[in-house]
């Protein structure tokens, strides 16, 4: 209970809360951190070093993360924003921040571990595919899902269509790990 905290903590507490929910509500929280933190614990030891896992990662963390601050800021505009059934307006300029945030936060990673040898087999140009086609389905999905799901569709979309990729031959490395 916030009463049993000392004035000045409990308006930095309720400053904190304000600026990470949507709404203000301190409830919000619980939902977006623990799915956050529930995610993060199966993608890591799951996939591990997989490169599918750099594309889930960022898309969660980067694309999902940029997309309500962006649209906020420049889909206020009616006529960038969409509503899919009844969860909310969305906007073109936070669905494109999505997009963009997952495929170069998944193209950054990629890079510097390959170059730190992470990696023995590793198409970079398989891979920019990849992370194009992955980060436009998790920003599609970002895009129509509803609030507070969209921390567990993200990450599945994205690793289902890997796993969809990794059929073909030259997609096969997205699910190899190291160690």
């Amino acid at each position: 209970d916030l009463k049993s905290l000392p004035p000045f903590l409990q308006t930095r507490v309720r400053s904190l809360a304000a600026m990470a929910c949507r709404t203000g509500d301190r409830q919000e929280l619980t939902k977006g951190t623990l799915t956050y933190a529930a995610i993060t614990a199966l993608l890591v030891p799951l996939l591990y070093t997989a490169p599918i896992n750099l594309i889930a990662c960022s898309a969660l963390f980067l694309g999902d993360g940029f997309a309500d601050p962006v649209g906020r800021l420049l889909g206020s505009n009616p006529v960038l924003q969409y509503r899919v059934a009844y969860f909310g307006a969305k906007s073109i300029p936070g669905t494109l921040a999505c997009f963009v945030a997952s495929f170069v936060g998944s193209v950054g990673w990629a890079h510097l571990f390959n170059t730190l040898g992470h990696y023995t087999t590793f198409d970079a140009r398989a891979f920019l595919h990849a992370a194009l086609i992955c980060s436009g389905v998790a920003a599609i999905v970002e895009g129509v899902s509803p609030p507070d799901v969209d921390n567990i569709l993200i990450p599945v979309s994205v690793i289902l269509t890997g796993f969809y990729l990794s059929g073909w031959d030259k997609y096969k490395f997205l699910f190899h790990t190291m160690g």
